[in-house]
């Protein structure tokens, strides 16, 4: 098996609606040294047909979130101290480490050590040099898919449209006014901008404890829906936000409940439309599903997850969901993902996070396009790494307290519903072109032969799947014949 060496300049590619994604470059803009580094690597990108975020003239800092942060797959950082101490450069990284978009920090100052809130942002990061193939590969090792970024035949590196939102505004407009409640206590949030749109909800702002970024989603249907945020402060803990949404002409109500912890209180906000709300305005979609054999949903565990994992699956077939809890092998569980799983429910814990069983099983779900519904079963807990890239943006089921797991396995049943009425009924039948073989490989790189070894390889009903180990390091592979 041999693979193909792709030149310099990438092979144009013409990838589809959702993979359109670009490089965002954060930098001190008002500093003439870290923009020269920055417009130069950018400039490399460029020439060699790489889709990079291009913004509008005198663009402020909300639309960079909402179109540069918001579809970015990845944020080249050039750490500085006029960026540390950039109000902008906060906002738009913390936007990002909120939502969990993949960060590169570019070394363009030796001496350099972020602290504080910027410290803490790029401490879990891979770093590297403005060296431009130092960068590719260091977004390579990432998983970042450059063929996702190339731009398509006929497709330019221009400012993008704009899309119409469902809202975009802020309290100082006059069209949003917000508030929270504690101990009795009605304490206003001050919101710079607040937008929503596609199912996606961003913004930014302040209230008494400081200043803030959000993010969330949140689904339509008839007229209503539900809503789930996390309110991120700048440099300190963060707030979920869970509610409901209701129109009424031009009016949009939104409110429910925040929590920390045990913590919890009352939310409202309220929403001037720039004009009324009709069902057909805005139709959240269901969930796109790729094509799979089956039509179950697998649990993803991790060795000490396992009664927990059973007792999930015993639980949803209670509730007429079809459930597999695969056999703790990492073989097994990748098969049993290209053939029967219609969707993956991860069980995200710090020991999940730290298994490379899981992270090999769900790297593959996620490189094959199977959805992935995540449950958090610890407190205080906050996916990060590998686990934070994959899940970024998901929207979770929390199952950490015994006293109300019946209440959290309704919702989560809820919640996995749609894709299961989108599967086929009857069951199919399967077709092995090859399994239990495990093939000899090899890849040529600059003139050299190098070995890939398999513990694992099959080709069911059209799909690859695989697992093994290379000059590289471990792999798993994905893909259709």
């Amino acid at each position: 098996m041999a693979t193909k060496i792709l030149p310099k300049t990438p092979e144009t590619a013409t990838p589809s609606y959702h993979e359109k994604k670009h490089i965002f470059f954060a930098y001190a803009e008002e500093n003439e040294s870290d923009i020269l580094a920055a417009e130069t690597l950018k400039n490399d990108f460029i020439q060699r047909r790489f889709r990079v975020y291009q913004s509008r003239k005198n663009e402020d800092i909300n639309m960079k979130i909402a179109n540069g942060i918001e579809n970015a797959a990845v944020i080249l950082v050039f750490p500085s101290s006029s960026l540390q101490m950039s109000k902008t450069g906060s906002k738009l990284l913390n936007y990002a480490d909120q939502t969990k978009t993949p960060l590169l920090s570019i070394n363009i100052y030796e001496d350099f050590q972020p602290k504080g809130w910027l410290g803490a942002i790029l401490a879990p990061t891979k770093s590297c040099s403005a060296n431009f193939d130092e960068v590719i590969q260091s977004l390579i090792s990432l998983g970042i898919k450059k063929n996702y970024l190339v731009l398509a035949r006929d497709e330019k590196n221009e400012p993008q449209s704009i899309e119409e939102y469902l809202f975009y505004g802020g309290t100082k407009s006059g069209d949003l006014s917000a508030n929270y409640n504690y101990s009795g206590q009605e304490f206003p949030m001050e919101f710079k901008f607040l937008g929503l749109k596609s199912g996606k909800v961003f913004g930014e702002g302040d209230d008494d404890v400081g200043a803030f970024t959000l993010a969330g989603q949140y689904k339509l249907e008839d007229g209503c829906g539900d809503i789930e945020m996390h309110k991120q402060y700048v440099g300190h803990h963060s707030v979920r936000y869970n509610g409901k949404i209701s129109f009424k002409a031009i009016t949009c109500v939104i409110e429910g409940h925040w929590e920390i912890g045990e913590t919890r209180d009352r939310f409202c906000m309220r929403l001037t439309l720039p004009r009324p709300y009709t069902a057909e305005r805005e139709k959240t979609p269901l969930p796109k599903v790729s094509r799979r054999q089956g039509g179950k949903v697998m649990i993803s565990y991790c060795p000490c997850q396992y009664d927990l994992a059973q007792k999930i699956t015993a639980g949803l077939i209670a509730n007429g969901i079809p459930a597999v809890c695969p056999p703790m092998r990492v073989h097994d569980m990748i098969k049993i993902a290209a053939q029967e799983a219609r969707v993956v429910v991860p069980l995200m814990s710090v020991a999940y996070e730290a298994s490379n069983t899981t992270k090999y099983v769900l790297s593959y779900v996620d490189e094959a396009g199977i959805p992935i519904v995540p449950v958090k079963t610890q407190d205080h807990y906050t996916q990060s790494g590998w686990l934070g890239v994959i899940c970024a943006g998901a929207l979770w089921i929390r199952i950490t307290n015994t006293n109300d797991f019946e209440k959290r396995l309704i919702d989560l049943a809820k919640q996995l519903q749609p894709y299961i009425s989108n599967s086929v009924d009857e069951e199919q039948s399967v077709d092995t072109l090859v399994d239990e073989t495990l093939p000899q490989g090899y890849y040529i790189q600059w003139g050299q032969k190098f070995d890939m070894t398999f513990n694992m390889f099959a080709l069911i009903n059209g799909s690859i799947a695989g697992e093994g180990h290379d000059e590289v390091g471990g792999f798993i592979i994905n893909g259709k014949y």
